[in-house]
């Protein structure tokens, strides 16, 4: 068995206002400098990733929206949903 994510939901991070992102079992972002790529890798690596929570401070200013950090609904969101999935290989 398989653990995958299927989708990631991120709000006011970085560039990121507001997406939802459908994966599919095999994926590569491809994009423009400054779209926000590495922004999805990263909120993928906050949500997976023991070592980025390990870090003093996990997120500072410059990970809002904006860098909207004292703003009133400066409040960031990531979730995912993680499938389980059966891999069968036919010959």
């Amino acid at each position: 068995m398989e653990m995958k994510v299927a989708e990631i939901t991120i709000k006011n991070i970085r560039g990121i206002k507001n997406a939802n992102i459908l994966l599919p079992r095999h994926g590569v972002l491809i994009g423009d400098n400054n779209i926000g790529k590495t922004t999805v890798l990263e909120a993928l690596d906050l949500v997976l990733g023991p070592d980025r929570l390990n870090q003093q401070p996990p997120i500072d200013e410059h990970d809002f929206f904006k860098a909207e950090y004292t703003a009133v609904n400066a409040t960031l969101m990531i979730s995912s949903t993680i499938d389980e999935t059966t891999d069968t290989v036919q010959n």
